[in-house]
């Protein structure tokens, strides 16, 4: 939906302008377009990632059946926070129709973060159309690509998709966890 302009007249109390209730009703329309485009949002922590140098899922947002018709724009932003300074660590973000890593797609090949990093933030751009994903996997944190890393896979619409943040820590001495997460839909 486009921006609806209220019209307010030539001069005060002309009459020419819209009502009152039409006035109200643009307004809460340009409310509902604005706010209905958050499909997910946690700034909650996700689950700790320690001790181990397997990768591991620490946080997943659902993103519900029918979110999408068949086009529309995808921008998923990830921040990860990290105790400890022997490693580097890793975040990759999958998409899945079920709540795990087993069988799902990598859609960004995530964030390498230096020992010495307390934080990473991510942010990637999809377009969806026609059940299909499409955008560039960066691997890491810089927003441009020398190379051609074009990703498309299947992303059915009329089916629950879940978006899966990992992590994998490079010292088992270091802990991290996905604490800001945010899926903005724009059609």
């Amino acid at each position: 939906m486009a921006k609806q302009t209220i019209s307010v007249g030539t001069t005060a109390n002309d009459g020419t302008g819209d009502t009152l209730r039409n006035a109200l009703i643009k307004t809460n329309d340009n409310f509902t377009e604005l706010y209905g485009k958050t499909i997910g949002f946690s700034s909650s922590n996700g689950t700790a990632v320690t001790g181990t140098l397997i990768e591991t899922a620490s946080q997943s947002v659902l993103i519900p059946a029918n979110t999408f018709s068949t086009t529309g724009i995808l921008e998923i932003i990830a921040r990860y926070t990290k105790t400890g300074i022997a490693g580097t660590s890793n975040l990759k973000v999958y998409k899945n129709t079920s709540n795990t890593l087993v069988g799902a797609t990598l859609i960004f090949g995530g964030t390498a973060a230096a020992a010495a990093a307390i934080f990473s933030q991510s942010i990637r751009t999809f377009r969806i159309n026609s059940n299909t994903l499409t955008g560039y996997v960066l691997t890491g944190a810089s927003d441009y690509a020398t190379a051609t890393a074009y990703l498309s896979t299947t992303f059915t619409t009329n089916v629950d998709n879940y978006i899966i943040f990992s992590l994998t820590m490079g010292s088992i001495l270091d802990s991290a966890n996905v604490d800001m997460v945010k899926l903005i839909k724009t059609t």
